[in-house]
């Protein structure tokens, strides 16, 4: 066994937190000792700030992972290569193995785990680092909302908000953690990356500017070429009702006016009066809604849906799980298959939890897949 001299890393945090170039630094470090023991089928089941030791190394800083004694190959899984692990306390139900706090919610729930859940404790050991205190137990507050809340930089707190979500949506592994942390540290690092952005803003301006130039510059030419000509010659013409009438029309004589007699008003014969026809009575009005009634007297009454609804008591599937949630806001997803295993965070269904949602589907025998959220 290797002898490592330095500190651990609860000791470091004894002092406070640290900055989040050095957490981060720490993390890809944990993740590159983790990916080892992945490859071999190994989970670690107990990260810590306890089993995570810092050395020096020529002047720069390099964490170790430590303490397999709760250490398990992960079944379906091929027997570790290369490593002796020792025996683990027998098993007792209900006893989950690991640090409080910095155990996945699928393990507190009486699963066994797997690799994802070593990867929920590097997050909670992110989490420890930035802020001097442990991650809130998973079963009283949602990880994620907690985690959202760091001062830390975008890309960077996306990689930790990964790291702590649900098992279906947590990373695949270390490595793909680690790869996700050092390309969020190449963008953060790119020299000249804020003069690039000013030097295309100031591209995008000249060139709106030149765009403008050459959509309103011939507008313009208009006015000025309009205030430059010379003011338009008025000619006066004679008032045409100054003009003296022609001789010829002077001479023409009056002509007698015709009067117009009115003639003699012609006597129309009076029309000859026509038999009586009996009168028609005026038809009796009514208001729409009887004649609606009337229209429809004939076709068999629908039942409304409130009337549906109050026959027929209606089983929430959903609500008769949320029962079956533990108290707290830790989500969980329910994935359901008729004929199938339940899956709960993309894991069978065990422990007290599985056995009540089996007992709820049981009683009522889901009749198609579905995804339920609590």
């Amino acid at each position: 066994m290797e002898l490592v001299e330095g500190k651990s890393l609860a000791d470091v945090l004894k002092d406070g937190p640290i900055s989040w170039e050095r957490s981060a630094s720490i993390v890809c470090d944990v993740l590159a000792g983790l990916a080892a023991l992945h490859e071999r089928a190994v989970a670690h089941r107990d990260i810590s700030p306890n089993n995570c030791i810092l050395e020096s190394i020529g002047g720069n800083e390099r964490a170790r992972l430590s303490d397999l004694g709760y250490a398990h190959v992960v079944e379906g899984m091929s027997e570790a290569e290369g490593l002796k692990l020792g025996v683990p306390p027998e098993s007792v139900p209900m006893m989950i193995f690991g640090t409080p706090y910095f155990i996945a919610p699928e393990r507190l729930r009486g699963s066994p785990g797997d690799f994802r859940a070593d990867i929920y404790s590097v997050g909670a050991l992110w989490y420890t680092m930035l802020t001097g205190e442990a991650l809130p137990d998973p079963r009283d507050s949602d990880p994620v909302a907690v985690a959202q809340r760091l001062d830390l930089p975008p890309k960077l707190r996306a990689v930790l908000l990964g790291a702590v979500e649900i098992h279906m949506r947590r990373h695949h592994s270390a490595a793909s953690m680690a790869d996700a942390i050092r390309k969020a540290l190449e963008d953060l690092r790119a020299p000249s990356n804020g003069s690039i952005h000013k030097m295309l803003a100031a591209l995008h301006d000249q060139r709106r500017r030149t765009r403008w130039l050459k959509t309103f510059a011939p507008l313009l030419v208009v006015p000025v070429w309009l205030a430059v000509q010379p003011e338009p010659i008025s000619f006066a013409y004679p008032d045409p009702m100054a003009v003296v009438a022609s001789p010829v029309v002077a001479a023409c004589p009056e002509l007698p006016v015709a009067t117009a007699v009115d003639p003699e008003p012609a006597t129309r014969p009076e029309p000859a009066p026509s038999p009586t026809a009996p009168a028609t009575p005026p038809p009796e009005w009514k208001p729409d809604a009887q004649v609606l009634v009337e229209m429809h007297a004939d076709e068999p009454r629908v039942a409304s849906r409130r009337e549906e609804a109050a026959s027929a008591r209606v089983f929430n599937l959903r609500r008769a799980l949320a029962k079956c949630k533990p108290p707290g806001p830790m989500s969980l997803e329910i994935a359901i298959v008729p004929g199938e295993k339940t899956q709960i965070d993309g894991e069978p269904a065990e422990g007290e939890l599985g056995r009540c949602v089996e007992r709820v589907l049981a009683s009522h025998p889901p009749k198609r897949a579905e995804t339920i959220h609590l």
